[in-house]
């Protein structure tokens, strides 16, 4: 006789139900988020394709600044220049020359000097890192009418392949990298060993 308030059941989904609740729901929420991050991945990579384009088509405007006293061995500025500004048509360049020692001075690209993009000044100052002699290259170069909704860096380089050393021009370097970084502006330092004052600046700076 069995007992029937005893009786064991046979039915055994309370066992299994919990554990496929467990199981299949976070596989199928796992298989979900998978799905959204492809997606997401999909969508991210289109649109970083579209950036390289536009940033292709429309180059963020990089100001440069060549600061060379000499270049009695580079041989190829002209063509170099042409180069230049048909890789880059809308980016002004601004060259400082320091005054002029016993080891010559710079001569301009024809094209260079046409140039309605480009600025030039000679006899500037060697300050040899006197902040009371600092002279304001930005002003030289017109970047002070410049803010970071307009330009997001600009590129500096000076030589110091011989004639010239960097300590030579040193405070106005300081002053100069200041007032641009107070208007939020980035300056990105370029080099040469070639006296070669404008291959380091033919790149395009993207961050």
């Amino acid at each position: 006789m069995v007992d029937a308030g005893s009786a064991k059941s046979t039915d055994k989904s309370h066992l299994t139900a919990p554990f496929t609740t467990l199981i299949v729901w976070p596989v199928m929420d796992m298989l979900k988020l998978g799905m959204d991050c492809i997606i997401v991945l999909k969508v991210a990579s289109i649109v970083s394709r579209k950036l390289r384009r536009w940033i292709s088509l429309f180059p963020p405007l990089v100001p440069c600044v060549a600061v060379i006293d000499e270049d009695s061995s580079f041989r190829t500025k002209e063509l170099m220049w042409q180069a230049f500004r048909k890789a880059y048509p809308n980016r002004p360049f601004c060259l400082l020359v320091p005054n002029r020692e016993i080891y010559g001075t710079v001569d301009l690209p024809g094209t260079f000097a046409q140039d309605n993009r480009t600025t030039f000044h000679y006899n500037v100052i060697r300050d040899d890192g006197d902040s009371a002699l600092a002279q304001d290259w930005a002003s030289f170069c017109g970047l002070n009418e410049y803010t970071a909704g307009n330009v997001d860096r600009v590129a500096l380089f000076i030589d110091s392949t011989g004639s010239l050393k960097e300590s030579q021009v040193s405070a106005s370097r300081d002053k100069f990298i200041a007032q641009l970084n107070v208007s939020g502006i980035q300056v990105s330092r370029v080099y040469n060993k070639q006296e070669n004052w404008i291959r380091p600046f033919m790149q395009s700076f993207v961050p």
